[in-house]
This record gives structure tokens, sequence and C-alpha cells, in this order.
């Protein structure tokens, strides 16, 4: 999968779910479970912390205006 494939991947409101070892595991997944909404952060964001929490993992999100955010375990870890 080359870098253009894994930035329009990143631009979507579904998630792209990788496995440990790189291996795409699901594209234009959906996942609302248990999202308590905060004004003024994007719905990707919120998803991929909630996602990164309940599932014990890391995840990442990319903004509409470039900003990347790397969670793991409902954590943020960086933002860029």
């Amino acid at each position: 999968m080359d870098e253009q494939v894994l930035v329009n991947l990143a631009k979507g409101q579904e998630g792209t779910v990788f496995d440990a070892t790189g291996k795409l595991l699901a594209c234009h997944a959906r996942f609302t479970a248990g999202i308590e909404w905060k004004p003024g952060v994007s719905a990707r964001h919120q998803l991929a912390r909630r996602f990164s929490e309940m599932t014990n993992t890391t995840a990442f999100a990319a903004g509409r205006y470039g900003t990347v955010t790397l969670y793991h375990q409902g954590k943020e870890l960086i933002c860029i």
C-alpha cells in the first residue's frame, strides 16, 4: 500500500485498522459506541481516542486542516 492510499484512507470519517504487523484489517470502519462528544474536538479525533481506549491499542487521526494526533490506550501521545 503506497503513501497516497494511506493519505486517502486517513481523510475519511471512517477508521482504518491495522494489526501490530501493519496488515490492513479494516477500512471505512465505523465506531460510535460510548462516545462522549466534546465541543471543539473533531469527530475523527474523538473516535480515534475512544477506539484506542476501548481496544487497548494505538490509533491516529488526521484532521481536516492537517493535524495528526496519535492516541494510545485513550491518551494523546503526540499531536503534529
